[in-house]
């Protein structure tokens, strides 16, 4: 799940108190790196360094953007510098159904300003990939065996089974094939495989929210 910080500023008096007021709320627009469903939200912080725009009398020469928590990887408290040109920054990688602070500080030559923070709940999301996907093979039984491993990030919701394909026919002449397992399941077996025929299989997990993207592997039987 993903995260889109959005900045604006002015630089005028010197600042007190709270640099910024933040607000979060959904951003209609939504995108894909293919990691899982993500969610795009958006924090607008209102003009200025301080409650009336102040800055201390130093021009503004960047931006500490930083979360708390702990993110579908494992990777704890993360923050970042941005240029004061910047007015966005992009959270990757949340876990679904989960809360984060997010804070935004400005920097001046003289100090870093107070922080602004907003609470936000991420919503849940399909699962991210299933994990250490891999195939082997058995050329005398003419079998392939697929082989996965939980994803990182359930997306809030849990994992409910994976769906597990083959694409081409077998040597009884069926086409395509789609196994759905538990989500205990951690392999499954294809039989009756062509001999010198190059088969791709895909794996992905599934929840109440839908299907994490596919991860293929290839196997070429002799």
């Amino acid at each position: 799940m993903l995260l889109h910080v959005f900045l604006s500023a002015k630089q005028t008096e010197p600042y007190s108190d709270n640099p910024f007021t933040l607000t979060g709320h959904d951003d209609p627009s939504r995108t894909d790196d293919r990691d899982d469903d993500q969610e795009r939200r958006r924090i607008d912080r209102d003009p200025g360094v301080g409650p009336a725009g102040q800055t201390g009398g130093s021009a503004i020469t960047g931006y500490k953007v930083s979360r708390n928590g702990i993110d579908n990887r494992g990777n704890r408290a993360w923050s970042t510098t941005v240029p004061a040109s910047a007015r966005s920054q992009v959270f990757s990688w949340l876990n679904g159904a989960s809360s984060y602070n997010l804070s935004v500080q400005a920097i001046t030559a003289a100090s870093t300003g107070p922080a602004a923070t907003v609470k936000i709940t991420m919503g849940k999301t399909p699962p991210s990939i299933p994990l250490s996907v891999a195939a082997s093979k058995n050329d005398t039984t003419k079998q392939a065996i697929i082989t996965w491993t939980a994803p990182a990030s359930s997306g809030g919701s849990a994992v409910m089974g994976y769906v597990v394909t083959r694409d081409g026919t077998d040597s009884a002449g069926n086409g395509p094939r789609t196994v759905t397992v538990s989500a205990t399941t951690r392999n499954t077996t294809f039989t009756a495989l062509k001999p010198r025929t190059t088969y791709t299989f895909t794996v992905k997990a599934t929840n109440a929210a839908g299907s994490s993207p596919v991860v293929s592997v290839k196997v070429t039987t002799a």
